[in-house]
């Protein structure tokens, strides 16, 4: 078995000196490389939270797909973004002719946080619908509303995983005077 003590020279010549002292640093470096080496091979786990959809399963902006609940109990789980990585949507009235919703994502000091962003209408007559928002600044996508009262929320998912409710407005046709 290798020691320590064998480093150390028995007699006093500097160059066995020097030599002990090379061979211990070497130890030492090698020592610490094994262990840096050691903690970046065993990786970080990181829980993934909320649902595991991704903004790729949808396409492109505008692209649907059904929702099977019609309750809101599924997005009152989201809380707001915190106020230094906040960013926001805005949802528009709706258009009186064809009752179409404009949403828009307005960005703010969290956007480049962003990993996707995304809308749940849900329209007066119970169903939902889903459409992905791209989290670019002024992204627009528009919705199909009904003649009532239709909820509009907007949700975006951060790179730390977080999941956060940016905007919620419930739409209704404006009564014409």
């Amino acid at each position: 078995m290798f020691l320590f003590f064998e480093l150390i020279p028995k007699e006093k010549n500097i160059y066995d000196w020097i030599h002990a002292i090379v061979c211990m640093r070497s130890f030492i470096c090698l020592l610490s490389l094994l262990i840096v080496v050691m903690i970046f091979s065993a990786g970080c786990t990181h829980p993934q939270l909320g649902p595991a959809s991704s903004s790729g399963d949808l396409g492109k902006a505008g692209i649907q797909s059904p929702d099977t609940h019609t309750g809101s109990s599924a997005q009152d789980q989201y809380p707001a973004p915190p106020e230094d990585n906040a960013v926001s949507a805005q949802i528009n009235e709706k258009d009186q002719l064809d009752k179409t919703i404009p949403v828009f994502f307005s960005g703010g000091k969290g956007q480049k946080m962003v990993k996707s962003s995304w809308i749940v209408l849900t329209r007066s007559d119970g169903s939902s619908e889903r459409f992905e928002l791209p989290p670019k600044a002024q992204s627009e996508v528009i919705l199909q509303g009904t003649d009532g009262e239709d909820l509009v929320r907007v949700y975006a998912e951060y790179y730390d995983g977080n999941q956060y409710q940016i905007a919620e407005k419930s739409v209704r046709l404006r009564q014409r005077l």
